[in-house]
Order: C-alpha cells, then sequence, then structure tokens
C-alpha cells in the first residue's frame, strides 16, 4: 500500500504573464511507490504566437504547436486526470513555482479553479526552509536547475522541457524533505496559507534579515499589484511593526 502519491505538474508557455500568455507545453508525471508514471506530456496550442524569448528558453516555436490541442481542450484535460488520480491515499500536487505561475495560469486557461489537491511548491520550501541556500542568477538565485546540483551533487538534464522539469522537482522535494527533517504533510500545512519571510528571497536585498530591510522598501511593494502571496504578507508585517 503507497503511503503517498505525489503528481508533478509543469508548463511551458508563451511568456511570463500569468494573465495574459499560454501553455505551449504541459507535463503531468505521478510518482508512487518509487516510480514515475508518465500521465501527461503534450505539446499545446496557445492560440497566440510565442515570444521568441520564450522559444530561446524552451525550444518550442509557432511551427511546432500549429497542429497540438487547443489549450482550453488541455486544461480541462489536466484538471480530469488529476481529478481520476485522487486517491484515498493522501494525493499531493507538486510544482516549482507553481504557485504564482503554473496553477494561476491553469486557473485562467479553463475558467476555474482546477486542482484542489493539496499543493507543495518547492520553490516556497526552498525559500523558507533553506533561506542561505543560494545559487548565482534569477529568482534570487534559485532556479530550479541550480538548486537541484546544489541539493543532488549533479546537472539537471533537459531543463526547461516540462515533463523533465517535473520530474526533477519531485527529486528535489525528495531530497528537501529529507534535508529540511519536514513531511510533507506539514509542508502542505504551512503553504495551505500565506508565509511571511524570514530573509529577504530577491531582489537587492536577498539574503538580509526582514527587519534589516528599509520600511520604505515595504511601503513601495505594498504599491504593487502582482507580487506573490508570501512577498505581501511579508510587506504587511513590516508595515504592521
Amino acid at each position: 500500500m503507497y503511503d503517498r502519491v505525489l503528481i508533478g505538474f509543469d508548463l511551458e508557455t508563451t511568456g511570463v504573464s500569468v494573465a495574459n500568455d499560454k501553455p505551449v507545453q504541459a507535463s503531468l508525471v505521478m510518482r508512487s511507490d518509487g516510480q514515475d508514471h508518465v500521465l501527461m506530456n503534450t505539446r499545446v496550442n496557445p492560440g497566440q504566437p510565442i515570444a521568441p524569448g520564450a522559444s530561446a528558453v524552451h525550444g518550442i516555436h509557432d511551427r511546432d504547436v500549429f497542429n497540438a490541442p487547443h489549450y482550453a481542450v488541455v486544461a480541462w484535460q489536466i484538471a480530469a486526470t488529476v481529478q481520476a488520480y485522487t486517491f484515498k491515499i493522501p494525493t499531493y500536487l507538486v510544482t516549482y513555482n507553481g504557485s504564482n505561475f503554473d496553477v494561476p495560469m491553469l486557473n485562467n486557461c479553463l475558467g476555474r479553479d482546477a486542482i484542489t489537491l493539496p499543493h507543495v511548491d518547492v520553490l516556497r520550501l526552498a525559500r523558507h526552509a533553506f533561506p542561505d541556500v543560494w545559487g548565482s542568477v534569477s529568482q534570487g538565485g534559485r532556479t530550479l536547475g541550480e538548486l537541484f546540483e546544489i541539493f543532488l551533487g549533479k546537472p539537471m538534464e533537459k531543463a526547461h522541457d516540462a515533463a523533465a522539469d517535473v520530474i526533477a522537482t519531485l527529486d528535489l522535494l525528495e531530497v528537501m524533505l529529507t534535508s529540511s527533517g519536514r513531511s510533507i504533510e506539514e509542508v502542505a500545512l504551512t503553504q495551505s496559507k500565506p508565509m511571511v519571510y524570514m530573509k529577504m528571497p530577491i531582489g537587492k536585498y536577498r539574503g538580509m534579515p526582514i527587519e534589516q530591510v528599509p520600511l520604505s522598501w515595504a511601503h513601495y511593494m505594498g504599491q504593487k499589484q502582482d507580487i506573490d502571496q508570501d512577498l505581501r504578507a511579508t510587506v504587511n508585517f513590516m508595515l504592521q511593526g
């Protein structure tokens, strides 16, 4: 009997706007009892041009998705597939930065909340459980590839291919849970609500304890509409003193 089921989810997209961009590749991988089962790995017709910068990252161009299923159809298939694999066994959705990107984009494509499983975002776990672990470049020095190499001791293969990213995310989660001494149940519960950062995860103050970050920064960020839920909670915490 399996004690838990993980369903990894990732999208490659036309760009970086949750509101305006659409998927060009979607992948779902179920991990149970140490075995991976690919539930979906498909190109997606986004119904709009793919930004050249996005193609440069994932290698998917307009010609590659011309005959692919439409994004609305794929969004429905994702929701239906995940629902079918919602066992009595505890089942968790696993993403990398999915709280802020993949899941909201999927919801926009479907026009409703697509997935109701408890959700573990590995980037959020990294930022809160390992605030002193840094890579070198984007996302506050915590790209999937960087963290994969830091925690697993080897380069990640086929980065920005949705299926490869999902499997790497699942591998990274397993190692992070062991390293942090946390259970997936604990992480999913804490991530079910916004969390205040103890150290700034991004920007010019990254790595700085929150109590040392200038209040002027919090006032500035508090006016923005597009910050993630944990950053919003952190800004509110700072402004409330």
